[in-house]
């Protein structure tokens, strides 16, 4: 109960919530410009996905620290296993982890959340991975002829995710908006709103409402500029954040009409190496690929059962705090409300609560 005085205070549910409605309104006067309402069915899954996470958020206890570093393994062994060097390679980190775990908990424990050399090593990781791919890549948004196929999104990715970490590390505002522009170059709309994201993400979690609408404006200013940069490089669009959230929202209810009642993929969504292909395939676009909102995923692989993973979803995402592991948690799931939960947004998640039950057992 609030003391005399106290107001309640924006959280990343709060956060969260106010991005997936806002995500569907934009779905929705999409729908309704093209001349057609929301399909009934996927709009009740979508609404029962999220109020199972708001309960998972606030209801459901913690569990322990391991069982998320557990979860992860499992995670790895599923996407990677199925290939004899990805399975030797899971086994022997998992064994890594094993023998190192204690020291490793300790350390975690010691540090420091906003952290200057640990921000720093996170940088240098970065910049080399992301040198590298634009190396032997190229950088699509500059550079004709460069491609966003194969293993491009996956090097990109990498040093996105260490770009990101260094930022929420250091909270500094001008490695947000370097980190940003250099995603920016890549051609890949969510390594470039990542890092500012997770810069904003620590004032609109922890704070006031005024912090709050730090966040959201970083969301709606970067969402509305992405969005109008149709493919990236092409001609300006003005209602582009609107035909992408329609879009989207579209190829998640050919999912979810195609998964009832128990799913359509079984699974093979949550553990794929490239899910948006998968859920291209079945449009018959395999060469490209198609994201899925939030609840693509989970609606996708297990059907009407998609509620107990966003119970899940919500407890990890309570669990990653209000620190700079939540901050990095909500930036990517704020993505994953209109890219769709992947094999590495729960791997961030699940890595980012386990840090944080750590420090607090």
């Amino acid at each position: 109960m609030l003391g005399r005085g106290e107001s309640i205070r924006p959280n990343s549910l709060t956060l969260l919530s106010l991005l997936f409605f806002g995500y569907l309104a934009l779905a929705s006067l999409g729908a309704a410009l093209r001349g057609r309402p929301l399909e009934p069915l996927p709009l009740l899954l979508a609404l029962a996905g999220w109020a199972a996470l708001a309960a998972g958020y606030a209801l459901v206890p913690s569990p322990p620290g391991w069982t998320y570093a557990a979860a992860i393994s499992l995670l790895a062994l599923g996407t990677l296993g199925r290939s004899p060097a990805g399975l030797a390679l899971v086994t022997l980190l998992t064994l890594a982890f094993a023998a190192v775990r204690r020291p490793l908990e300790e350390r975690i424990r010691s540090a420091r959340t906003r952290s200057p050399s640990n921000a720093l090593l996170a940088l240098a990781a970065g910049l080399v991975v992301y040198s590298a791919g634009a190396v032997v890549f190229g950088l699509p948004l500059i550079q004709e002829g460069a491609s966003r196929a194969g293993d491009v999104s996956r090097v990109f990715g990498l040093a996105t995710l260490l770009l990101t970490s260094a930022t929420v590390l250091s909270g500094s505002a001008p490695l947000a908006a370097t980190s940003s522009a250099l995603g920016l170059l890549t051609g890949f709309r969510s390594y470039a709103t990542l890092p500012a994201l997770a810069w904003a993400a620590p004032r609109g979690s922890s704070g006031s409402w005024k912090r709050l609408l730090t966040f959201a404006a970083v969301v709606a200013v970067g969402g509305a500029a992405l969005g109008a940069m149709r493919g990236m490089t092409g001609k300006p669009d003005p209602l582009g954040v609107v035909s992408r959230a329609s879009f989207t929202y579209w190829v998640y209810e050919t999912i979810a009409l195609n998964s009832l009642p128990w799913g359509l993929f079984h699974g093979s969504l949550l553990v794929s190496t490239d899910p948006r292909r998968e859920v291209a395939r079945l449009f018959g676009r395999g060469a490209t690929r198609y994201t899925y909102f939030i609840m693509g995923q989970p609606v996708g692989d297990f059907g009407l059962l998609a509620p107990l993973e966003a119970l899940a979803v919500g407890v990890a995402l309570r669990d990653s705090g209000e620190g700079s592991s939540g901050a990095l948690a909500l930036a990517y799931l704020t993505v994953a409300v209109e890219t769709g939960l992947d094999p590495l947004v729960l791997g961030v998640l699940l890595a980012c609560a386990y840090v944080s039950r750590v420090r607090s057992e």
